[in-house]
């Protein structure tokens, strides 16, 4: 039976991850774009805010889906334990997104903080997400490969 990849998940295990990884990535994009906004007017502090408090809530929930026994770092230990200290490294980019989040929200809520202040945090956390999702992907591949490899 013929699938298309525009309609069918390639791997319906994956699907999960793929769409925490969309969240995470659509997330960091519009804060990102929240900061081409003049910072100059209120509105611009506002469109922040906002792009923040969704960035916190997908932040949140991949957090609370991804750590623990069931969570991507766990299951690549347990299939590939040569991908410990990589699996280690991703979960611990949490604590890392967290603390920029939270520098940011306190940022955004003080109107006496500089835009300047602002845009760099909000840069910042916005690549960290980013990057935290290139490393996810890296280490799934890096998981099928061995998988892949172990096979032969």
């Amino acid at each position: 039976m013929p699938t298309s990849s525009t309609s069918t998940p390639p791997d319906g295990p994956l699907e999960p991850i793929r769409a925490r990884k969309d969240a995470l990535q659509e997330a960091a994009i519009a804060l990102e774009s929240s900061l081409a906004e003049p910072s100059t007017t209120v509105q611009w502090r506002d469109g922040v805010r906002a792009a923040l408090r969704r960035a916190q809530q997908v932040l949140g929930e991949h957090i609370a889906e991804t750590d623990g026994p069931a969570g991507l770092p766990a299951s690549v230990v347990d299939s590939s334990p040569r991908l410990a200290g990589p699996a280690r490294r991703l979960a611990s980019e949490h604590d890392d997104l967290l603390e920029r989040q939270q520098a940011l929200a306190s940022y955004v809520a003080d109107d006496d903080v500089p835009p300047e202040l602002i845009r760099d945090a909000a840069a910042e956390m916005a690549a960290m997400m980013l990057q935290h999702v290139r490393h996810a992907q890296d280490l799934i591949v890096d998981a099928v490969e061995e998988e892949l490899g172990a096979g032969d």
